[in-house]
């Protein structure tokens, strides 16, 4: 099992955020946070190459109240697992 071990990583200060702009949205669950260049191509290379882990499956569970259509899919895990470091700057974002 991973574990994520969050009181192990709390025991030191949190490093100072990076430069972001917060986008408002007209609800909350809209809002989202935009971090210029946090990701570099090898990072982005590492998720596409993760996406295509055997592990990862479409995700069934959407609203079919949606007023859109999308695919999803689930890679939390094998990043997790399989890339390790870049789990933790995403999470420590």
């Amino acid at each position: 099992r991973l574990k994520f071990r969050v009181h192990d990583r709390l025991r030191h200060a949190l490093p100072a955020p990076p430069p972001h702009t917060l986008h408002e949205g007209v609800r909350r669950r809209r809002t989202f946070i935009h971090v210029p260049r946090f990701l570099n191509d090898c990072d982005t290379q590492q998720v596409h190459a993760l996406w295509r882990h055997p592990s990862v499956k479409e995700i069934h569970d959407r609203k079919s109240t949606l007023l859109y259509r999308h695919v999803a899919y689930r890679v939390e895990l094998p990043i997790r697992a399989h890339g390790h470091v870049l789990y933790q700057r995403l999470m420590d974002l």
